[in-house]
């Protein structure tokens, strides 16, 4: 089904666990109606708890959404991600 209650989802092959610092994430990359006009990508950050965090913006590319995530992990580190 393919509706604006049921859109079609396309993960992006850069998802996956990541690990630094002995914490780890899952990020997930992923956009929604992908074939439709707006085919952006989004950022979300799960905890191993659970909590998950979607960044406000999107991205063109599913790489811009993960260079945004390598970006804030280099400069704030990766436990930041998951503060509130």
């Amino acid at each position: 089904m393919n509706d604006k209650r049921h859109p079609e989802i396309e993960v992006s092959p850069i998802s996956g666990r990541f690990a630094r610092s002995g914490i780890a994430v899952d990020v997930r990359i992923y956009r929604a109606n992908p074939s439709g006009e707006d085919a952006s990508w989004t950022l979300e950050i799960v905890s191993e708890e659970g909590m998950s965090r979607i960044c406000g913006n999107t991205f063109p590319t599913d790489h811009d959404a993960f260079s945004l995530f390598y970006r804030l992990i280099e400069k704030e580190g990766i436990g930041a991600l998951l503060e509130e």
